[in-house]
């Protein structure tokens, strides 16, 4: 396999990635965070903390798995071509995904101090995602 394939055929496999993390989220991102944080007020209100928390931990481990499956074509890719455009597109895949971790560790960390902190800080724009996201 000649290196402009197989750089190629990497980055094909990276670019599947945004269309998975998209039927993860089933949609926009805010929507999905938005509905994710309810569902764990919900959830909390009629099951302990640590239970709420294992969905949190469950949805964080679906966007690991992505990252996981990425890491290793981004480091074929930086093997055979250097940090060029290909590598670039490929961190900016790796950047989308790293944030939708970030977010739910966000929730989880907040969902710890109880649902009132949560509730709060959902009110008052405060978790991370939404800080980033900026209602989009």
């Amino acid at each position: 396999m000649n290196r402009t394939y197989q750089i190629q055929h990497l980055l094909g496999k990276a670019q599947t990635l945004p269309g998975e993390l998209k039927q993860l989220t089933f949609g926009p991102p805010t929507r999905y965070f938005d509905d994710l944080c309810e569902m764990m007020l919900m959830d909390m209100e009629h099951n302990s903390i640590e239970e709420a928390l294992e969905v949190l931990q469950a949805r964080r481990s679906k966007f690991s798995a992505l990252k996981e499956r990425l890491t290793p074509w981004q480091e074929e890719i930086s093997d055979l071509a250097g940090e060029g455009d290909e590598w670039d597109e490929v961190e900016a895949i790796g950047k989308e995904i790293r944030q939708h971790i970030d977010w739910v560790r966000d929730l989880e960390q907040h969902a710890r101090l109880g649902p009132m902190e949560l509730r709060n800080c959902q009110k008052k724009g405060t978790l991370l995602y939404q800080r980033e996201l900026g209602g989009q």
